[in-house]
């Protein structure tokens, strides 16, 4: 039964792969549809198994929490009982002190929190701290349904001290025994509900509310990240910072194009987008084209660019230590590391093609001609010739994303301090140590706190809010799929199905481990197994749940084999508009940027094999 269901699980997975690999199926859709799948399989195959020891435990704490819930529902209804017998008998005189005093008299209070204790001592399954959406929190929900010592207590304080007959008590406490009684009742139906049923519901509606829940600190992160790249796109400040770069760099190919990956890699470590490729790359693609280097080394230096500034982006990280629960120090150098093999990697991506036999008068245009390979170089915002590069006037289209005319403050006036903002998060986040919302935060602050005094900059920064956040729902909708594709892997009944399988191919040694993961690194291209924003997540998931690897093992992965996703593959956005722009196609990119980032990923993965995985 155990082979079956685990053949079952990864059948699945394989058809949920196949979905996302043809982009049949969006992995907004397929990672939920996933973890909902393996659920109900795995719960399913529970029932159905003759003295399953999952399903016995469950039984058990089932028992204990109506045994929890029963226990409270008595103890309060001999306390009003209680309460109401002695008003009748003794009338309001009897019920002298406090509504406090009162409750701890007839020791509901005491009661109330050994029940809490022995609450507190049962398992808590799909839980996270600081929120706890697992099974203990749906036990605390039950036993806030049934009315307790705060109840009583604002009833004992409706007594009316003029009337002196305690009728408002008597009535409060009377609805308080009718309400216990009925909560009673439901309870009693729902223990009759067949347990089959129930044990399958339960560990669904766990699943989907504990995986909504789980990367709850990321999503927040990353609205706050929307929002800052937004401000920071319609002030104008990226595009500035890479013409200003090109600007004062000198007209040495190697030198300039250096500067240029630089300064793009920098404005990526706080934005990201299509939008903020297309408003980079109409400057910076024309300005390498215009220095001699073919569309091949323009467009590996601006896609190398843009995947080391993303690995530093400060909502990744906290991705990654919300699922991986690496700590922050070793992350750290997980990510450090791997922006120094993508900086070695640009650095002889540049010298290979800034080398005098591949420099050619044919590769040469200027922005002047207003194409570039068939695609538009913008050439009425900038003006680009030898390396050298000037603004014209205001007449050029906002850069998309950016501010209207009419309600941004001025362009062209941007002080010396505001230059440095798109940098300003990252700082905050890896040399001061700061959290990412807060530096986000702060970021916003200190750009406003730089234009405030701009006519329209209140304006600007309000439409930058509500832009910023509406431009990163899809990703936070795909962070909700993650958590709930995590959780239902991490599941008792899932772990029972696959681990037996998954034991047998998983690699657990140094070795297996490098050699397995060097030559496998390809597949995180096409949205492969290796995907970070894929059907890697499964694959991630399913290896922490095993426990072979350390998860921090498991992360150097899913990085490592990024690089070649975030450089080659083809399906990219970034990499199918870049293509377009210089005239030739994807997968000429990916043929000559495969090799060379293979190398570089194949390495970061021995590095980490050394560092994480035991001999």
């Amino acid at each position: 039964m155990t082979l079956f269901v685990g053949l079952l699980l990864i059948a699945v997975f394989v058809i949920f792969a196949t979905a996302m690999f043809l982009e049949r199926l969006s992995a907004l859709l397929a990672l939920p549809l996933m973890a909902v799948c393996f659920v109900v399989i795995a719960a399913t195959a529970d029932v159905l198994s003759a003295d399953n020891p999952r399903k016995a435990a469950w039984e058990e704490l089932n028992q204990q929490q109506q045994a929890l819930i029963g226990d409270k529902i008595r103890h309060s209804r001999v306390a009003v009982e209680g309460l109401l017998e002695t008003l009748t008998r003794e009338g309001t005189a009897a019920l002298g002190g406090t509504a406090a005093e009162r409750v701890e008299l007839i020791g509901l209070r005491a009661a109330e929190l050994e029940l809490r204790r022995r609450a507190d001592a049962l398992p808590n399954l799909v839980s996270r701290p600081p929120v706890h959406p697992g099974w203990r929190s749906t036990l605390a929900e039950r036993m806030s349904m049934v009315p307790g010592a705060a109840r009583i207590q604002a009833a004992l304080r409706a007594n009316d001290p003029l009337a002196g007959d305690g009728a408002a008590t008597r009535a409060a406490l009377q609805d308080i025994l009718r309400e216990l009684q009925t909560v009673a009742a439901g309870f009693a139906s729902a223990a009759d509900r067949p347990a089959a049923r129930s044990y399958v519901a339960e560990h669904l509606v766990l699943t989907l509310r504990g995986g909504a829940l789980w990367m709850y600190a990321t999503i927040i992160a990353t609205l706050f990240g929307g929002m800052f790249a937004m401000y920071v796109r319609n002030l104008d400040l990226a595009r500035r910072m890479v013409l200003w770069t090109a600007e004062f760099a000198g007209e040495r190919p190697f030198v300039l194009t250096l500067a240029v990956f630089l300064a793009t890699a920098a404005v990526f470590t706080s934005l990201g987008g299509l939008g903020t490729v297309i408003m980079l790359g109409t400057i910076i693609l024309p300005i390498l084209r215009s220095i001699g280097l073919s569309p091949i080394v323009s467009s590996g230096v601006f896609l190398i660019a843009i995947s080391m500034g993303g690995t530093l982006y400060p909502v990744t990280r906290r991705l990654w230590m919300d699922l991986y629960g690496v700590p922050a120090a070793t992350l750290d150098r997980i990510i450090l590391s791997t922006v120094a093999l993508y900086a070695l990697l640009g650095i002889a991506w540049i010298w290979w093609g800034t080398r005098r036999g591949l420099l050619s008068s044919f590769c040469a245009t200027s922005a002047d001609s207003g194409k570039v390979d068939g695609g538009d170089s913008s050439a009425d915002a900038t003006t680009v010739s030898a390396g050298r590069v000037s603004e014209r006037g205001a007449g050029g289209p906002p850069a998309p994303g950016g501010s209207s005319a009419d309600d941004a403050p001025e362009r062209g006036r941007i002080p010396v301090p505001l230059a440095v903002a798109p940098l300003l998060p990252v700082a905050l986040v890896y040399l001061a140590g700061i959290e990412e919302i807060t530096a986000f935060t702060a970021s916003i602050a200190y750009m406003f706190a730089c234009v405030a005094l701009r006519p329209g900059s209140l304006r600007v920064l309000a439409r930058s809010l509500v832009e910023g956040a509406q431009a990163v729902a899809p990703p936070c909708l795909l962070m909700i799929g993650i958590g709930m594709l995590y959780v239902a892997l991490q599941t008792d009944a899932v772990q029972g199905y696959l681990r037996p399988l998954l034991e047998l191919a998983a690699p657990s040694r140094r070795l297996s481990y490098i050699l397995t993961f060097s030559l496998a690194a390809p597949l995180a291209l096409y949205r492969g197994p290796l995907n970070a924003w894929g059907m890697g997540t499964a694959v991630a998931s399913t290896l922490l749940a095993l426990g072979a690897l350390p998860p921090e093992a498991v992360l150097a992965v899913i990085i490592g084999a990024g690089m070649l996703q975030g450089v080659c593959d083809p399906t990219n956005t970034a990499n199918v508009w870049i293509a377009g722009f210089q005239g030739i196609t994807v997968n000429r990119i990916l043929r000559f940027t495969v090799l060379p980032v293979w190398i570089a990923a194949a390495t970061a993965i021995v590095l980490f094999g050394f560092w994480f995985v035991p001999a």
